[in-house]
């Protein structure tokens, strides 16, 4: 009897060392998880400064095309620097919306880390309702 009850406590010893195993390993999935999405984060913050410097830009250039210069003389400004104010404007534009378009990819790449990390929380809870249970009948056993 003593002999089934140590054989049985050491599997239950192995089963409680597995499960520890088990739920380390998932915590550092999840933070690895966690961890992308704050490189990602950083990316993504990084960028939307940039946009903001951007959109700066674009306004000055915005405020300079809608300004009169009465120093120009005929057609000069009209003609001349009008449309290459228009063109850059319209530049910094394609540059804002591109800028728009990766801040989204990155944002969709935060989330879907996280989501992972989420993930792991599911079967880690299951991990330990088994370990506290395995730990529980040691720990009764033992005292």
């Amino acid at each position: 009897e003593d002999s089934r009850m140590a054989d049985t406590l050491d599997d239950l010893k192995r089963n409680l060392q597995s499960l520890a195993n088990s739920i380390s390993s998932k915590l550092n999935e999840r933070q690895g998880y966690l961890d992308k999405a704050d490189e990602i984060q950083k990316v993504y913050d990084r960028l939307a400064r940039d946009k903001k410097t951007i959109k700066e830009y674009r306004n000055d250039i915005v405020y300079f095309y809608k300004e009169s210069y009465n120093e120009f003389k005929g057609d000069n400004y009209k003609y001349t620097y009008k449309p290459s104010i228009q063109d850059l404007r319209d530049s910094y534009d394609d540059v804002i919306s591109n800028i728009d378009i990766n801040l989204d990819a990155l944002n969709n790449q935060i989330l879907s880390y996280k989501n992972k990390a989420s993930g792991c929380l599911g079967s880690l809870g299951y991990m330990q309702i088994a370990y506290n249970s395995v730990k529980t009948q040691i720990q009764n056993w033992t005292n």
